[in-house]
């Protein structure tokens, strides 16, 4: 990837008004129009800074906590969907049919699913643990942060990278 290009004398001069005034690295990319990679090295270049106030990096915490919850909670949900289906695997089914010259449909109560069924209830059983186990190793890494975690960083102006 290319690297981003050198400020003119005059955008230098508009980044560091900006950055004296308060702006932050996002508000100066919306007023200009320039790309954040474009901001964040030359104003590195010119020695600027940004500082994160502690409410950015408090709500930054706090969406992370709303996410992994919400990622505990979609796993537990697919653990309970795999269980459901698997019940399924054994219990009575509504074996069905449309069609036909006069586009009848006809059904008929059985004992178990039908062995396509099963087989299509095994594949959607198994796609939900695999995702549980997915998202259970997702949060279960140590010193790492995920893709989401850094694009929160990046949208609160904390990760210029």
């Amino acid at each position: 990837m290319p690297s981003a290009r050198d400020a003119t004398p005059e955008e230098q001069r508009q980044l560091q008004e900006m950055h004296a005034a308060g702006m932050g690295r996002n508000e100066i990319m919306r007023a200009t129009g320039w790309s954040g990679r474009f901001v964040t090295n030359n104003c590195k270049a010119l020695g600027l800074v940004f500082v994160r106030g502690e409410q950015v990096k408090l709500a930054t915490e706090a969406k992370k906590a709303d996410a992994r919850q919400l990622r505990a909670e979609l796993a537990l949900n697919l653990l309970l969907d795999a269980d459901r289906m698997r019940r399924q695997l054994f219990a009575k089914h509504t074996a069905f049919n449309f069609g036909g010259k006069e586009n009848t449909y006809a059904e008929q109560e059985i004992d178990e699913p039908t062995p396509s069924d099963k087989r299509a209830l095994m594949g959607a059983i198994a796609a939900a643990i695999d995702k549980s186990i997915v998202i259970d190793k997702y949060d279960s890494k140590t010193g790492e942060e995920s893709d989401f975690d850094r694009f929160l960083e990046y949208l609160s102006g904390g990760d210029e990278t």
